[in-house]
């Protein structure tokens, strides 16, 4: 949310999205839009220029609802979410119909000093975890038909235009 923050700063002509609502079973609490309102509005960023869409309740949702609310065509448009989603995302936002670039964040990754290999059973298990969450969906999303290749990759910036 700091370098969607950044970028708004960084181009105050550009149109900006936020899009996440609630995506427990229960529906209950604040909407992930909601929180980003606060949080950007804390930072100084001008909301007024920000789409905030809270009803969907996954990331295909978000694809299709955003869409439908901006309706892009020759647009260049970046999609700002973590490292470890970005596949599955670029993937379901493309299926809905946007022209869009990858702006990966929020990378887990360690400092070049760490990078050997140093087993951690079973404090590292939650890597684990994340990988059969994002390999799994997209899998499923491919097999579903939600995306059209099981492992979208980002466009190259070279045919990205000013």
């Amino acid at each position: 949310m700091t370098e969607f923050a950044k970028l708004a700063r960084t181009y105050p002509d550009a149109k900006l999205a936020f899009t996440g609502g609630i995506g427990t079973l229960s529906g209950e609490g604040p909407t992930e839009a909601e929180i980003a309102r606060q949080f950007f509005a804390d930072l100084g960023v001008d909301t007024t220029r920000i789409l905030f869409e809270d009803r969907a309740r996954n990331t295909a949702e978000s694809a299709a609802i955003t869409y439908d609310a901006f309706t892009p065509s020759g647009q260049n448009w970046l999609l700002v979410t973590s490292a470890k989603h970005m596949p599955r995302a670029i993937g379901l936002f493309r299926k809905a119909g946007w022209d869009i670039l990858a702006f990966p964040v929020d990378y887990e990754t360690l400092p070049s000093r760490y990078r050997h290999f140093k087993p951690s059973w079973p404090g590292q298990l939650f890597y684990i975890n994340a990988a059969v969450y994002e390999w799994g969906g997209l899998i499923i999303g491919w097999l579903r038909h939600s995306i059209d290749e099981p492992f979208p990759k980002p466009e190259p910036m070279a045919q990205v235009s000013n």
